[in-house]
C-alpha cells in the first residue's frame, strides 16, 4: 500500500503530523477492506493481522499519544480523537492501546480540533466511563441522519458494564446493522456501511463483544 510506504518516508524525516495522517488512512482502509472482502468476522480479523494491521495500529495510537501529552503541556494545537481507533484496538485484543485511545477521545478538551455531532461526542463520553468499568446513561440529543443507527452499541456497552443481559441491545444492533446496508439515503464512509456499499459483518459490534469474552475492558 503506497500510503504506507509514504508513512515510512515521514517517520526518516522525522515528520510526525504527516507520518500520522498516513498510518491513520492506512488503518481505516485495511478495516474498511475487512469488511468489504470478508464474509465472516474471523476471516476479516485473520486478514488484519496478515497486514501487520496491530503493529500499524499500535504506531498510530502511540503517535497520538504524544500529541496529547505535548497539548496537556501547551506544545502542541491538534490532537487526533477518532472513537473508531478504540474499535480496532477493541478487534485487535489490544486493550492497553484501545483504553489510551479511549482516554484521549473522552477528554473534552481535545474535541475543539476534530469537533463531532452532540450524539457522537456522548458516545466518547459512553466509552470513556466503559474502560473504566463505570455505567454511563448517555443524554441523546435528537438523532441525525445515521446517528439513529448507534444507539444500541451504547446500551450493549452499558449492558456490559452492568453486567446484564445482552439480548435485548443485540437483537437492536441486528436491525440496525440490516436497516442501514439497506439505507441508500446516506453514505456511510468508514466501516459500518450503507445501501450504495453495504459491509459483510459488523464490525462495531464483535469489537465490543471481544471486550466482554476477555473481561478486558477496565484499565
Amino acid at each position: 500500500m503506497k500510503v504506507l510506504e509514504n508513512a515510512e518516508n515521514h517517520k526518516e524525516n522525522s515528520d510526525k503530523k504527516w507520518e500520522l495522517r498516513c498510518l491513520h488512512n492506512v488503518c481505516n482502509r485495511y478495516a474498511r477492506i475487512s469488511v468489504d472482502e470478508f464474509n465472516e468476522p474471523e476471516e476479516g480479523i485473520d486478514y488484519l493481522f496478515s497486514k501487520g494491521f496491530p503493529n500499524i495500529l499500535d504506531r498510530t495510537i502511540n503517535i497520538i499519544a504524544e500529541e496529547h501529552n505535548l497539548y496537556l503541556n501547551s506544545q502542541n494545537r491538534q490532537v487526533t480523537n477518532d472513537i473508531s481507533l478504540v474499535h480496532y484496538a477493541w478487534l485487535m485484543s489490544m486493550y492497553e492501546a484501545a483504553n489510551l485511545m479511549a482516554k484521549i477521545c473522552a477528554d473534552e478538551s481535545v474535541w475543539v480540533f476534530q469537533p463531532g455531532t452532540k450524539f457522537w461526542n456522548e458516545y466518547r463520553r459512553v466509552v470513556g466511563r466503559y474502560v473504566e468499568n463505570k455505567n454511563y446513561e448517555p443524554s441523546l440529543p435528537k438523532l441525525e441522519g445515521y446517528e439513529k443507527y448507534w444507539p444500541p452499541y451504547l446500551a450493549l456497552m452499558n449492558a456490559i458494564t452492568e453486567n446484564k443481559t445482552l439480548e435485548g441491545p443485540l437483537k437492536e444492533i441486528e436491525e440496525s446493522f440490516v436497516n442501514r446496508n439497506k439505507d441508500k439515503r446516506l453514505k456511510d464512509y468508514g466501516f459500518d456501511g450503507d445501501g450504495e456499499f453495504p459491509v459483510k459483518w459488523d464490525l462495531r459490534k464483535i469489537s465490543i463483544l471481544r471486550t466482554a469474552e476477555t473481561n478486558q475492558s477496565v484499565s
